[in-house]
């Protein structure tokens, strides 16, 4: 909740938005890292935002990551195939103006990584 108002405050004073960003990360890395806690792959979901894949692809991830057919013109298909390296590892797909609650739908996933 922090965060956003943060980033408008950093706007209005002319400051460095992505040095706020990085911080925030940063800490927030931190802050996991002192959880000490293990997950396996099968309990991890990998959220990619469609902003992510080539703009021109027809074969769209929001609906399936599966859709990828790796021409190599973004990184989804080189993060999908870690995924499936990490035996379990769940990716979705999701546009900034939906809900993500769909990549949930019959997943049992305890931690979430979300890239923005």
């Amino acid at each position: 909740m922090l965060f956003p108002l943060v980033i408008v405050l950093t706007g209005l004073f002319r400051g460095n938005k992505d040095a706020v960003k990085k911080f925030y990360i940063d800490f927030n890395n931190l802050l996991v890292g002192t959880l000490d806690k293990k997950y396996s792959p099968d309990e991890i979901i990998i959220l990619l935002p469609h902003c992510l894949q080539y703009s021109e692809c027809q074969y769209k991830i929001t609906n399936d990551i599966n859709n990828c057919k790796r021409c190599g013109k973004c990184c989804i298909g080189s993060i999908a195939d870690i995924a499936l390296e990490k035996k379990g590892s769940g990716l979705c797909g999701y546009r900034r103006d939906c809900s993500k609650e769909h990549c949930f739908k019959d997943k049992a996933q305890n931690y979430c990584f979300c890239s923005m």
